[in-house]
């Protein structure tokens, strides 16, 4: 039976005997996290997201990294990967990340492997999305959607800021080495695996013990709605009064808050009313004087859909990648004339 030839190796040793739980948190800036990741639900509660859907990848991963809560082997591994219906969201299909086994040299805890190693390959064509080629679901993750960096560089020199830095807008990814689903073509008896301690792709005997993050291909869940403030009309009668004799323009608010920033949301992607009519322009303005900006959105009217006998009206929209969150609120008004 073959054991991996991973330990030792240019460092590696450091890396294998890491096994914590990193708090780095989201770095806003560092990696494509802010704009390749859009947040969904899967437990009914809208307002958070319980999985990540990869726009590069074109895969969704559970927003816990370690949802099982303990290492497996390999075999184990897929079988809880393929049984789970996270949070009894009735979505069934999930599996381990993949690798690309390109049958290169290098899988041998050295820096020059395209698949193992160091620095491995991670995509190609991307962007725009998705990317062409995957190579590696979790080098992708860790390096370029994370930003993080490896042990070594990819001339084979430490880096002092190695690790895992980000952890984007995930849960519990633990600085140690994760299961891949894919078995090492001339080593029937491994698997590889990635380590998030130190960015190093390697294949390992099956029967060891890491930790499993569960991925489903495509985009599944719900996007995260966060509920917002409109106000109809803003500054002008509380009723909301729409004259259909005399209104040509509508005019929505959009209020900020100290827990939303209403300058986040991108009005090329505003619809507003029955129609779901698109704004023909906006502007920033605290216009009820609370000292946060609000968005003030202007609408041509006939556009809205909106006629005698609406009460509501709902406009929906997302925020700038940050990531991108689904936004949508809801305001009341009185139609005139109406006979």
């Amino acid at each position: 039976m073959r054991t991996s030839r991973f330990y030792c190796a240019l460092g590696a040793c450091l890396i294998s005997s890491l096994s914590i739980f990193a708090h780095a948190g989201g770095v806003s800036g560092q990696g494509t996290w802010e704009t390749t990741l859009q947040g969904r639900d899967l437990d009914g509660d809208f307002a958070t997201a319980e999985a990540y859907y990869d726009r590069v990848l074109n895969i969704t991963w559970l927003a816990d990294a370690n949802n099982s809560g303990i290492k497996m082997d390999w075999t184990t591994a897929n079988s809880w990967a393929a049984g789970l219906d996270p949070y009894s969201s009735g979505i069934t299909g999930w599996r381990l990340p993949t690798v690309m086994d390109t049958g290169a040299p290098g899988c041998d805890g050295t820096n020059a492997g395209t698949d193992c190693g160091y620095n491995v390959q991670t995509t190609s064509g991307s962007p725009p999305y998705p990317a062409v080629t995957v190579y590696s679901e979790m080098a992708s993750m860790f390096h370029d959607t994370l930003g993080n960096k490896s042990y070594l560089d990819p001339s084979g020199v430490y880096q002092p800021d190695y690790g895992l830095t980000n952890t984007g807008p995930f849960d519990n990814i633990q600085a140690d080495a994760y299961w891949s689903g894919t078995e090492f073509g001339i080593y029937p008896d491994t698997a590889l695996n990635f380590y998030f301690s130190g960015g190093f792709q390697i294949d390992t005997n099956k029967s060891y013990t890491y930790y499993a993050w569960a991925v489903h291909s495509g985009d599944v869940g719900v996007p995260v709605t966060e509920m917002i403030a409109i106000d109809i009309k803003p500054r002008k009668n509380p009723k909301n009064i729409i004259d259909l004799r005399k209104d040509k323009e509508l005019k929505v608010a959009i209020r900020g808050s100290d827990t939303f920033d209403a300058l986040q949301v991108n009005p090329a992607t505003v619809k507003f009313g029955p129609s779901e009519a698109s704004p023909i322009n906006f502007k920033a303005q605290d216009y009820n004087r609370d000292g946060f900006s609000d968005l003030i959105l202007i609408f041509n009217f006939g556009a809205t859909g909106i006629s005698c006998g609406d009460k509501v009206a709902t406009l929906t929209g997302e925020t700038f990648p940050e990531p991108v969150t689904s936004i949508t609120g809801s305001d009341s008004f009185t139609v005139v004339p109406c006979n």
